[in-house]
């Protein structure tokens, strides 16, 4: 069942999230497997917010554990935040 990730990064400024893409290889949805969508805002605190569907639970956290955190520890990024977990009742997108 489809699930909705999401949670504030603090301190994840948009030059380090640029950066994490790039080492991922990642410009789409597409480029990751099990990810649905992925959108990602600018916080008042200048963290980002991001907002990901997945397919399953499962599949997030396959991508977190074999490929955010080795990027992540590639570039120098500390921490992990804890996000938020639904199940998903509705998606809509264009």
């Amino acid at each position: 069942m489809a699930v909705l990730i999401a949670g504030e990064v603090p301190g994840m400024t948009v030059e380090k999230y640029d950066q994490v893409n790039e080492v991922l290889g990642v410009s789409s949805a597409a480029d990751v497997e099990g990810l649905i969508c992925h959108t990602a805002g600018v916080t008042e605190g200048g963290g980002l917010y991001i907002s990901d569907v997945w397919v399953s639970n499962e599949a997030c956290e396959r991508f977190i554990n074999d490929r955010l955190i080795p990027a992540f520890e590639q570039l120098g990024i500390v921490g992990r935040t804890q996000p938020t977990v639904v199940q998903v009742h509705n998606h809509m997108h264009e």
